[in-house]
């Protein structure tokens, strides 16, 4: 009897420690992300723990045999074979004299002294893998998410959640200052919410993202009578305005402007309209060409939005300065990650200023300057993919 009861309890475990590692990880992973990855050099060791994590998600999720295996679509085979190509490609010794290396790389080598007969096309090849492992909790959550079993209703409350999270931290930030101690990292934007970010402009996605979330799950509300159609659209209103009033107080410029369009989608999304493909096109050269208009009078732009602030009227000039370091590091690039040394390296020693420029504040002229016509490529490919 005793015999039988031990195998019982034990098949009792087996069957939870199962139904415990079918559960999907996603859930608690996605939050933490948010909340342990708002910065970059500032959160090292978190940033470390968060991608060591999602290798475990990433070989459990491969490893996993029977009908809730994950099947890898298209689209993302395709975005794997674009990332290890680009990692064989930047970071594969060659020749220096016959690998094409950019008069940026052979600087970068003579200011630290060295010579070396064979070197990556990546200017900085540590930072480069650095880089790329960066990108491993991003795709954690998407292997997680293709599983055939995986609750995908639960992803937008969870985006909802976490922003709601982030935005009671930030809002109890600027209620108590700039030095209060609850923003989570020494370099951040004191006199702005930015909840578990280093940056308002991180913050600023983060409730965009949290906007069409909150559209989508009011869709999903059924109206049986007007007064409830009423009251579900009154409620996608109320979000729009908190969320454009939190983009106010946060100062996030790029949040401004994306609000629009985010909230035109959402309303498409609200409304389950399928846009003709011409007007989507049209749309989108518009848009492209607002933006082409805006980068080249940057810094008239600038200069009347932020009067008094340095680093917003500079971002003209680094944008001009990124223009020639593509133009001598085009089509290989300086390589994933490198930005910060090989524009230091084109810097004009008459014109630099305290303010340290770490990126380009401009993703697509980084991605230009980095991966150069690898990454053109991949970008235009996720566009089409996307916009598809």
């Amino acid at each position: 009897m005793t015999q039988r009861f031990s195998s019982f309890r034990f098949a009792e475990r087996r069957e939870t420690a199962e139904r415990a590692y079918r559960l999907s990880s996603w859930p608690i992973y996605l939050p933490l992300c948010v909340m342990m990855g708002g910065a970059s050099a500032a959160g090292a060791i978190p940033n470390w723990i968060l991608q060591v994590a999602a290798i475990a998600i990433l070989a459990r999720e491969f490893l996993r045999q029977g009908p809730n295996s994950i099947s890898l679509p298209t689209s993302y085979r395709v975005a794997l074979l674009a990332i290890a190509t680009i990692a064989i490609v930047q970071l594969t010794p060659l020749p220096i004299a016959g690998a094409g290396i950019h008069g940026v790389a052979r600087g970068v080598l003579a200011t630290i002294s060295v010579e070396r007969h064979w070197v990556p096309l990546s200017a900085t090849p540590m930072i480069t893998v650095a880089s790329l492992l960066a990108l491993l909790p991003a795709a954690a959550i998407a292997i997680a998410l293709l599983r055939r079993d995986t609750p995908l209703a639960m992803l937008p409350p969870l985006v909802v959640g976490v922003a709601l999270l982030s935005l009671v931290l930030g809002l109890v930030q600027v209620r108590v200052g700039g030095d209060s101690p609850l923003y989570l990292y020494e370099i951040t934007n004191h006199d702005a919410p930015v909840g578990f970010f280093a940056n308002r402009n991180h913050f600023a996605t983060l409730m965009l993202m949290a906007l069409a979330c909150a559209v989508f799950m009011l869709r999903q509300q059924e109206s049986h009578t007007k007064r409830q159609s009423i009251l579900r659209l009154s409620g996608v209103f109320g979000v729009a305005i908190i969320t454009f009033v939190v983009l106010l107080v946060n100062g996030s410029d790029a949040g401004i402007l994306l609000f629009f369009p985010v909230i035109v989608a959402s309303a498409l999304l609200y409304r389950n309209v399928k846009v003709p493909g011409i007007l989507l096109v049209s749309g989108l050269i518009v848009l492209a060409a607002v933006l082409a208009i805006g980068t080249i009078n940057a810094s008239a732009l600038n200069a009347l939005l932020h009067r008094n602030d340095i680093l917003q009227q500079d971002r003209s000039a680094i944008w001009m300065t990124t223009l020639r370091l593509i133009a001598t590091s085009f089509p290989f690039g300086t390589g994933l990650g490198s930005f910060a040394v090989s524009y230091a390296n084109l810097e004009d020693p008459m014109k630099v200023t305290p303010i340290f420029v770490n990126h380009a504040h401009n993703d697509y002229l980084e991605v230009c300057n980095d991966l150069g016509l690898l990454g053109v490529s991949a970008v235009i490919l996720f566009l089409l993919w996307w916009g598809r």
